[in-house]
């Protein structure tokens, strides 16, 4: 089944949803505010014309209807019933459709925090040694890159803009970019629960991407598994299309929904990855990205994507301050002195998306940044979802890690840095709650530290 890249609200629910909308958030005005999407965007959603998936999710999460998020609400058929879809197709698709815009987009306000950000967005402050990495892979033939960290360290930002240069250089380029991140928003999890299913998708995808260079799809034999066939209906597609061919699978941590086949993935990620470094599969590139703090949290500690060069963004240094006030500026707060900024790093351990949170938040509720800052640790605060959910993951690993809750009992009560347990010390590294120094944790912000002081497991 082809993988939709845009979705419609039915009309028999537009009613339904126009009023959780008033309840939730006030005015389709509001909430264009509130996510950053265009007016038209969010117009013709409720309208129940056909959106990107990208702006379905924004919408869906502002007004509350993900857990009722069905088939019943939203119209999954082919983009073909759009007047769109008459327009040729380009050859590079990238989902989220965002990311693909010709035209500049608008900069003139701050995006809602967490958003995936185009690759020239200014208000961001790139990586560009991780940034310098993913494009020297990339560059290679045959390459595989695997971008991995935290939730909401903006790893596929990172990717994305890695990808952009690339194709300055290779304007020939093909990206193929599948989300698994966000359940059926981005396609059917029942894909990922059998390791067959998959592998036919994934070709499938390739295929119809490409512009349907084979007119057949990929099929499972009587004799023949699917996992022998691909590598011949890979090289009839590289016969049949010219340029590179950029694979990037999204949100591949809910593999990991499914424990009783990750041998099987394990198997599959490596054979690409052997097969891509002989010479007549070597225009293809395989980026795998995913978020290590869902996968830990599930008592999943080996993963199979340890295949190709690994990148992980890193924390932002005190040495960024300068960086930091001209993204204060970008978001329109004039004025911001050194001691606000180093609260900033210190209180939120150089996590971009806390920074960027909470400029968000300054400029849209007009708060001073010293007291967001301040008050980062309220487990009734502004950052309320984000500690609940950190204490939601640390508790579940309690459950199958005997030593975790004393360790991490006895980093708090630590002002150096300390050796514990290195279970223990890989589950919290993986969900971004301590920086390690060799074989010893410390806790990685204060926000953490004062929170999880209050709190019992």
């Amino acid at each position: 089944m082809k993988n939709p890249t845009s979705v419609a609200l039915k009309l028999k629910y537009q009613q339904e949803v126009k009023k959780l909308l008033k309840r939730k958030i006030g005015t389709q005005k509001d909430l264009e505010k509130t996510t950053q999407l265009s007016r038209t965007s969010v117009s013709n959603f409720f309208c129940g014309k056909r959106v990107s998936v990208f702006t379905a999710k924004a919408i869906i999460e502002q007004i509350g209807l993900d857990e009722k998020l069905s088939d019943d609400y939203l119209d999954w058929g082919t983009e073909d019933k759009d007047e769109d879809a008459k327009t040729p197709k380009k050859k590079h698709i990238v989902l989220p459709t965002e990311l693909v815009s010709e035209s500049p987009p608008d900069f003139s306000q701050p995006p809602f925090p967490g958003k995936l950000l185009d690759s020239r967005s200014p208000f961001l402050i790139p990586d560009e040694i991780a940034e310098r990495h993913c494009l020297e892979e990339i560059r290679q033939p045959g390459g595989v890159l695997r971008i991995r960290g935290p939730h909401n360290f903006g790893k596929t930002t990172l990717f994305y803009r890695a990808y952009s240069q690339f194709r300055k250089e290779k304007p020939d380029t093909h990206l193929i970019y599948i989300g698994l991140d966000n359940d059926i928003l981005s396609c059917n999890t029942s894909i990922l629960s059998d390791n067959k299913t998959f592998i036919k998708f994934l070709a499938n995808t390739i295929n119809t991407a490409l512009g349907n260079p084979l007119k057949h799809e990929l099929q499972a034999s009587e004799h023949i598994p699917l996992r022998t066939r691909l590598p011949n209906y890979l090289e009839q597609i590289l016969e049949q299309t010219e340029g590179t061919i950029i694979l990037a699978l999204d949100g591949l941590e809910k593999m990991f929904t499914y424990p009783h086949i990750l041998g099987d993935y394990a198997r599959l990620f490596k054979g690409l990855t052997n097969l891509f470094q002989e010479n007549k599969y070597d225009r293809f590139r395989l980026v795998l990205i995913n978020s290590t703090d869902e996968y830990v949290a599930n008592n999943h500690l080996a993963s199979p994507l340890n295949v190709g060069f690994t990148v992980e963004i890193k924390r932002l240094a005190m040495s960024r301050q300068d960086e930091i006030k001209r993204l204060a500026q970008q978001y329109g707060i004039p004025k911001v002195d050194t001691e606000n900024i180093t609260a900033m790093l210190s209180t939120f351990g150089g996590m971009p998306y806390f920074i960027q949170k909470t400029l968000f938040i300054a400029k849209r509720e007009g708060v001073p940044l010293i007291e967001i800052v301040q008050s980062a640790a309220d487990p009734n605060g502004y950052f309320r979802n984000d500690l609940w959910e950190i204490y939601k993951q640390i508790q579940n690993a309690c459950s199958f890690t005997p030593n975790l809750q004393e360790d991490l009992e006895k980093i708090l009560q630590s002002e150096e840095p300390i050796r514990i347990d290195n279970l223990s010390l890989r589950i919290l590294d993986a969900l971004g709650i301590i920086t390690c120094h060799g074989h010893n944790a410390q806790i990685s912000c204060d926000m953490y530290h004062v929170f999880l002081q209050g709190c019992s497991f």
